[in-house]
Order: structure tokens, then sequence, then C-alpha cells
């Protein structure tokens, strides 16, 4: 699962990242490529206490890929298309 999760968020194997590491410009511009990149992370948080500490653990379940940015995109060009108006 860590394999698949890494693909998504790098966009390429850890194979190819490592391919990369001898090439700083093409190594950054892979780092920066997936750097602010819109993504949606289903967490789980657990509060656990042991020997009378308090400890919280967070762990991520899941990713994707955020389509809300893309389905914004879509819906400004249906409106600038005219395909759909908004009446007020």
């Amino acid at each position: 699962m860590l394999q698949e999760a890494g693909e998504e968020i790098m966009g390429m194997t850890a194979t190819d990242l490592k391919g990369l590491e001898d090439d700083a410009k093409k190594y950054d511009a892979a780092l920066q490529s997936a750097n602010l990149r819109p993504l949606t992370f289903t967490l789980k948080v657990a509060e656990d206490t042991y020997n009378d500490e308090t400890r919280i653990k967070k762990s991520v379940n899941r990713q994707a890929t955020c389509w809300l940015v893309c389905w914004e995109q879509c819906f400004v060009h249906v409106l600038e298309a005219g395909w759909l108006s908004i009446h007020p």
C-alpha cells in the first residue's frame, strides 16, 4: 500500500525517483511537481493511555487526488461556453 501511495503523491515510482538523484535539476523538478498538489487524505486519529501517559496516534488511511480543483475549472468552462446559465 505504501508503494501505491508514494506513486500517487509523487507521480512516479520510487525506483524512478531514485534514478533521478544523479541529475539534481530533474530530481528537484520531480519534488517540486509534487509540492502543493491538492490531495485528499483520510486520517485515523486515536488516543491511547499507557502507564498514565496519553499518546495520540495519527496515521493516513488513504489519499486521493483532489478533484475539486478540476471540477471547479470544468464548471467555469461550462459557464463560459454558455452551456449552463445561473439566474439569480
